[in-house]
Formats: C-alpha cells, structure tokens, sequence
C-alpha cells in the first residue's frame, strides 16, 4: 500500500472497526518509507494499524522534505 491507498482506506478504518481489526491482524510488520513526508491523517492510519504487533520501522531523511505543501511535517518524523 502508498499512502494514496492508505488515505483511501481511512475512512473505513474510522466507520468500520471491524475493518480495523481485519487489518490490524494482517499486517504483523510495517515498514514505511519516505517518512518524512507524513502528514498527521497518514500518521493516525500508521498507528491504528501498528498498535496490534508494534512491529513497525520507519525510514526518511529529513533534508528530503518536499511535501509541506500537502501537510507533511518534520515534527512526526
């Protein structure tokens, strides 16, 4: 999944708590790349999907921040 799909996703995951759990139960590890670029919606999906296993693993660098434009801050990385 791209953040596009996650963004897609979020509105199910809000309405629909069995949805949640489906996916929470899936996904034992998650990796994201290009964390710099998350902004707080991508953040709170990441971390309802994360809290079951907490096996997750960020990746970014900060000097490649290019998406502010669309909500993205340094501060959640």
């Amino acid at each position: 999944m791209d953040f596009d799909d996650l963004l897609e996703y979020k509105h199910f995951i809000q309405g629909q708590p069995e949805i949640l759990e489906k996916y929470k139960k899936r996904f034992q590890y998650i990796l994201v790349d290009e964390y710099q670029d998350t902004n707080f919606s991508q953040y709170l999906i990441i971390k309802k999907l994360s809290e079951q296993h907490r096996n997750l693993c960020v990746v970014g660098d900060d000097a490649q921040s290019i998406y502010s434009f669309r909500g993205a801050k340094l501060r959640i990385f």
